[in-house]
């Protein structure tokens, strides 16, 4: 499988965070991680690129980076916690 696109969207406080979607099923997954990972270096590691095409190969799968992971540019400064956890924070 080739891998996706890495793209970028920006929060309300202005980091941004990396995000891909890949496969084509007729389910839609979102794919959440542990605290910090990087996107672009999951498909190097042999058994997570193996899941990943297997589940792409089912469902439409949307995964995110974490604003402290390198696939992410803006650098987080610190981390708020809220309600529906921690929020990285780029100022």
């Amino acid at each position: 499988m080739l891998r996706p696109e890495t793209r970028y969207a920006r929060s309300a406080d202005g980091v941004h965070i990396a995000w891909q979607v890949h496969g084509a099923g007729p389910l839609d997954l979102v794919l959440v991680h542990g605290f910090v990972s990087n996107l672009e270096l999951h498909w190097e590691e042999p058994g997570l690129a193996h899941l990943l095409s297997r589940l792409g190969g089912f469902a439409r799968v949307g995964r995110s980076s974490t604003s402290a992971a390198p696939a992410s540019p803006t650098p987080f400064r610190t981390f708020r916690r809220s309600r529906r956890g921690w929020t990285a924070c780029g100022r």
